[in-house]
């Protein structure tokens, strides 16, 4: 799996159009990004 960067994510969340969703997949739900976004990464594997 790649890895996401905050940089990267904050460029594609800022180039998407206002009527767009962005969501992502973590194997057992779809979740859907909103303009704030909070990332646990202590919790690493």
């Amino acid at each position: 799996m790649a890895i996401l960067e905050i940089s990267v994510l904050k460029e594609i969340i800022e180039k998407v159009p206002e009527d767009f969703d962005v969501e992502f997949y973590d194997r057992n739900t779809t979740h859907q990004l909103s303009d704030k976004v909070e990332i646990d990464v202590s919790g690493r594997n």
